[in-house]
């Protein structure tokens, strides 16, 4: 399994030679689909054993009994609720081939939203949003945000204003290629296992790599760097920033002349992985941290150099940072 490529979705089989030895052993079932959930909860179990991103807290044997009792009183949902729930991640989930997805999560994401209405026409506003889509639809995604940064640049550009408030996940490449006329270029952070394995991620040139500038993930056609590299940027960040829009944020932690303000987010700097199991089911599980440039991880909420909870003071703020 190719270990550099992490926050990208991809699909692998697993069978459990455990579980496949106890099918064997018991003969032709009664119920076969106690056999399939079986199945199912060891393969779960053993994928999280290699990849979850906390498992090295876990007890795995008393998880597994306990997710073996609960299947057998409560039904198989309600096992991999338990598994979810040991995970601690707030971001594993599991779909079922029914369409039925499992959640458990504490996190709140809901909320908040600012106003930018009032935002001064020499101040550049790039809004961003997530993205989930395919590598060419990435690449016109990115080079979008590499042309309203160009239409807005001219020498009366007293700044920029990037909006992250609604940057709620998806893939994390596209949006930072198409915020490379902003970020310095090289590294912008790490992607960061239970076992501190580090996988360098960032942009350069044209493109978001991961591992080293060569391995580009999204690459923007005709790129685009800003007129004044040390122009002066503020960061929005709201609760529903989270995933993608988190790491947006991360990789502006080291760029001069740069403020983040707004509230906190939803704290959901992790990456995620699909695993198909035998059954068609389908896990998606918390992997790594995502890390800033100095290494270091975010295991809960972002926060803003500044907290502000209306419009009004955030446009306030923006002008007072900014100046003439």
């Amino acid at each position: 399994m190719d270990r550099l490529r992490l926050p990208k979705l991809r699909f692998i089989l697993l069978f459990s030679a455990t579980a496949a030895l106890l099918f064997l052993q018991c003969g032709e079932p009664e119920d076969s689909s106690v056999d399939e959930d079986i199945l199912a909860i060891e393969e779960v179990l053993q994928v999280a054993q290699q990849r979850a991103l906390n498992r090295l807290t876990i007890d795995w044997d008393a998880l597994r009994t306990q997710m073996l009792e609960t299947r057998a009183s409560d039904g198989f949902d309600e096992a991999i609720r338990i598994f979810l729930r040991a995970m601690g991640d707030n971001q594993s989930f599991y779909s079922r081939l029914n369409g039925n997805n499992i959640f458990e999560t504490e996190a709140n994401c809901n909320g908040g939203g600012y106003d930018f209405g009032g935002l001064p026409s020499d101040i550049g506003y790039i809004q961003m949003r997530s993205f989930i889509g395919s590598n060419q639809q990435a690449t016109l995604f990115a080079g979008d945000r590499h042309n309203r940064a160009r239409t807005q640049d001219g020498p009366d550009t007293r700044g920029w204003v990037i909006d992250l408030s609604t940057v709620n996940g998806g893939n994390i490449y596209p949006v930072i290629a198409a915020l490379g006329p902003f970020y310095q270029q090289g590294t912008l952070g790490y992607f960061i296992d239970a076992e501190g394995t580090e996988i360098p991620w960032g942009y350069s040139d044209d493109a978001a790599f991961v591992r080293s500038p060569n391995d580009k993930q999204t690459v923007v056609t005709d790129p685009y760097i800003i007129m004044d590299p040390d122009a002066k940027v503020v960061v929005v960040i709201d609760l529903p920033t989270a995933g993608a829009g988190e790491a947006a944020m991360i990789a502006f932690k080291n760029r001069p002349n740069t403020l983040v303000i707004g509230r906190p987010t939803c704290g959901l700097a992790s990456v995620t992985e699909s695993f198909t199991l035998s059954n068609s089911d389908i896990l998606v599980l918390a992997t790594n941290y995502i890390a800033d440039s100095d290494k270091e991880t975010f295991p809960g909420r972002l926060m803003p150099d500044e907290q502000i909870g209306n419009s009004e003071g955030l446009l306030t703020r923006i002008e007072e940072f900014i100046g003439n």
